[in-house]
């Protein structure tokens, strides 16, 4: 595998750019390997779907091989993560690598070896330590998830049921929103979890002085248990907080906010918002 190590660090580090993956399918193909020379007819074939015309006959043939390859090889190239997100990480591939995968609020922290070989732009975090809630030195550091576009936490999420702690107030979603190193991040799914009225009331009055107030593009608040209709307080703070214009979609399904607030978010949000 260290033969593979510049090319993955070169993938991992632009994972916006497909020409750093097919020069990696190159120097595969020239080995000669049977596993080797499938990843590489893998990496094009999900590289060609991002440019085919969905559902054409091309677009079904190439997603079909697409497909098969991943079906037969997959035992081969999961090597690209560590042992125990094997079958935990629910490791989704686009364009030839892992793109998307599942880990714990202290695999993300801890993970920045795992970034260096594989272009993950988009994470659910499973479940947040206790233990992890206020090393914001600790999440300072992390500079590898600078590189996420995606982020959902849960959904069930509730620090206050674990292990008996008290919960500081400081919590994973405040923690979360001082770090500054979210600034490419454009969507955000916190829908799902337990997240106290006035955490999440903070969050949204501090929203402008968040690292990914100008990047994110959509913001999922739905179903948030113990806040029925998230509260005429939430409801109003996301008519008003300051840094929410840039949004295309803030969607609140199955929350029961009264007709008044609903009225103030289709005022300042129209179309834009979900319910």
């Amino acid at each position: 595998m260290d033969e593979h190590l510049p090319f993955l660090r070169a993938v991992a580090a632009n994972p916006a750019d497909d020409l750093p993956r097919l020069v990696f399918a190159d120097f595969l193909e020239e080995s000669g390997e049977p596993d080797s020379i499938a990843r590489a007819h893998f990496i094009r074939a999900q590289i060609a779907l991002t440019q085919l015309v969905p559902r054409s006959a091309e677009y079904r043939e190439t997603e079909a091989l697409q497909d098969r390859l991943l079906n037969l090889y997959l035992g081969s190239w999961i090597w690209d993560l560590p042992d125990h997100l094997h079958t935990d990480g629910r490791p989704v591939w686009q364009r030839g690598f892992i793109e998307s995968v599942r880990l714990s609020w202290r695999d993300l922290l801890t993970s920045s070896a795992l970034f260096e070989t594989v272009p993950i732009t988009r994470v659910q975090i499973a479940f947040v330590l206790v233990n992890y809630y206020n090393r914001v030195a600790h999440l300072e550091a992390c500079h590898h998830v600078s590189r996420l576009t995606h982020l959902r936490f849960g959904p069930g999420i509730n620090p206050a049921a674990m292990n008996g702690h008290s919960i500081p107030e400081d919590t994973w979603l405040l923690l979360f929103s001082r770090s500054r190193h979210f600034a490419g991040l454009q969507h955000l799914d916190i829908g799902g979890n337990a997240v106290a009225s006035e955490v999440l009331t903070e969050f949204l009055l501090r929203f402008e002085e968040a690292s990914f107030a100008e990047s994110l593009r959509e913001l999922d608040l739905s179903d948030i248990p113990g806040l029925p209709g998230l509260g005429d307080a939430v409801g109003s703070t996301l008519a008003t907080a300051r840094g929410l214009e840039s949004l295309d979609r803030l969607i609140l399904k199955r929350t029961e906010l009264s007709e008044p607030v609903r009225a103030m978010l289709r005022r300042r949000f129209g179309e834009r918002v979900v319910f």
